[in-house]
């Protein structure tokens, strides 16, 4: 089976981790949780019933770090799009330094070598299983992808997930459909002003912005949606 994980991801995400622990910047966060956001999607692809111990535990222990990542990069978006639309933010980065205070810790040597631990044992275990293996995670992903236009928030974002994963999973194999990373860039910008809402409340500003960016974004929906089903049914029959 082609390596779900590889030994050059393993090295990126260290060397990412020791750089945003010396400087949890804007960049620096983004560029990890993408990073951990891959290994992730790619672990996801083993079924649930033959994840062995190293495999589960590396998935737990990356969601952790992604979390508090999360949470600084969170505040990091809002900040800017509420600058853009006009408002205070005063409050917004009060919470944004919480949030990067607690990453350094998270980062510390003890625990990063023991989740590079985890993710070079998961790189051993998914060695061992047969590309067949993944045939049922991919046709789920690509059912995921099957379900139209999203009418409410949280459809749209569970979404916005199906569509990063399937990116991230298509990339591995070799697929990059171009309408799938715009619609993943789309989706995220909607997303972003969806949490500005709600970490500010209720604001006409905001709600134009969201509106604006969801009309903007319903074309590139089911065309992207119908070419990445298309690149996972082709995937899975080469499997």
């Amino acid at each position: 089976m082609q390596t779900l994980v590889t030994q050059n991801d393993l090295k990126s995400l260290d060397a990412s981790a020791r750089k945003t622990r010396k400087s949890p910047s804007i960049k620096n966060v983004h560029e990890l949780r993408v990073l951990i956001r891959r290994v992730r999607s790619q672990l996801w692809l083993i079924p649930k019933e033959q994840r062995t111990r190293a495999i589960k535990k590396a998935r737990r222990d990356l969601k952790k770090i992604a979390s508090l990542l999360g949470e600084q990069r969170k505040y990091d978006v809002a900040i800017t799009d509420a600058q853009e639309l006009g408002l205070a933010v005063a409050s917004l980065r009060k919470e944004r330094e919480r949030a990067r205070l607690r990453i350094p810790p998270a980062l510390k040597g003890r625990k990063r070598d023991r989740v590079r631990k985890q993710i070079r044992e998961a790189i051993r275990d998914t060695n061992r299983l047969s590309s067949s293996t993944l045939i049922p995670r991919i046709e789920r992903l690509r059912k995921e992808l099957e379900g139209g236009l999203p009418k409410s928030q949280t459809d749209r974002h569970q979404l916005r997930i199906s569509v990063k994963r399937a990116r991230y999973v298509l990339k591995r194999f070799g697929y990059n459909p171009k309408s799938l990373h715009e619609l993943q860039d789309l989706l995220g910008r909607w997303q972003d002003l969806a949490t500005l809402g709600d970490l500010i409340g209720p604001h006409p500003r905001v709600t134009r912005a969201l509106n604006a960016q969801w009309k903007r974004l319903k074309p590139h929906v089911k065309p992207a949606l119908a070419t990445a089903s298309r690149a996972l049914k082709r995937l899975s029959s080469t499997l």
